[in-house]
């Protein structure tokens, strides 16, 4: 893993835990120039789309997990009420991710988020687990999304 750990010790949130998760899933990210992690998924015919990820690790005294995902799928401004709708109907059966969508001109742009404070600490095994289901959650989000009329 390219950190030697316990991984159901609860230690300090750090840098060192996203590299190893990303070494684990054997993921390839880019840093960006303000120390974000960025990782990007090729396009998915499930999904019908690409996904992205920007991950930051905030270490110290209150520490959190910050992740923002998005896709390369536009909406018109026109579908605004039935993609709302479409949403809140996947939300009545699942409350992860969260998602939020902004206009921009006459596009919609949809993107979904987590932020967790791990000013406690957190073990390596829940990390994995805080990461990985936020990526398989999102994804599962971009399936609903691909059949739905919108």
């Amino acid at each position: 893993r390219g950190v030697n750990m316990d991984e159901n010790e609860v230690v300090p949130l750090s840098r060192s835990l996203l590299d190893a998760w990303l070494v684990k899933h054997e993921f390839r990210s880019q840093q960006s120039s303000d120390n974000r992690c960025l990782l990007s998924f090729s396009y998915s015919e499930d999904a019908d789309c690409e996904l992205e990820y920007s991950i930051v690790v905030h270490e110290g005294e209150d520490a959190f997990l910050s992740v923002r995902g998005w896709s390369d799928k536009k909406f018109r401004s026109t579908d605004r009420p039935s993609l709302l709708e479409v949403i809140n109907e996947y939300h009545d059966s699942y409350r992860w991710p969260l998602i939020r969508i902004r206009e921009q001109g006459r596009r919609i742009n949809m993107d979904t988020s987590l932020d967790v404070d791990l000013s406690a600490g957190v073990s390596f095994t829940l990390f994995d687990d805080i990461l990985s289901g936020f990526l398989d959650n999102t994804y599962s989000f971009w399936i609903y999304i691909s059949k739905q009329d919108v």
